[in-house]
């Protein structure tokens, strides 16, 4: 999955993800969620190389957290849905250049998963229906 996140990708997320993915890159807000998940954390009033959350946002996503939120306590969002959302939706996206195989390795997840994925979005508006059993 790619770092970059959509402008569409970020409105999807909850504000405290949405600013670390636009200060750090989508990939630490995701591992802010593996790692805090569900979990409050205290985001001081400066950012400091030695904080326990710069190996997790890296040190400009903390720099971020600490412009919006100085000096709170904040429970890190799970935000499942939404991640499977994004997921989703980059599936969609990558589909046309990768087969099913590709996208199963790529993501991590079963093939049967990935071709039910494919399936759902094509029931949308507008969506082609991709060979499922490239």
């Amino acid at each position: 999955m790619s770092d970059q996140a959509s402008p569409n990708d970020l409105q999807l997320l909850p504000p405290e993800l949405r600013i670390v993915a636009q200060a750090a890159g989508l990939a630490a807000a995701l591992r802010l969620v593996e790692k805090r998940g569900g979990v409050a954390v205290y985001v001081p009033h400066q950012a400091h190389v030695e904080h326990e959350l710069v190996p997790i946002v890296t040190l400009a996503g903390l720099q971020a957290l600490c412009q919006a939120y100085p000096g709170e306590h904040r429970v890190v969002p799970m935000a499942r849905a939404v991640l499977c959302e994004i997921r989703n939706r980059r599936m969609l996206a990558e589909r046309p250049g990768k087969s099913v195989r590709e996208l199963a390795l790529a993501y991590k997840m079963h093939r049967r998963r990935v071709q039910q994925i494919l399936a759902e979005g094509c029931e949308q508006p507008g969506a082609e229906h991709p060979d499922l059993f490239a």
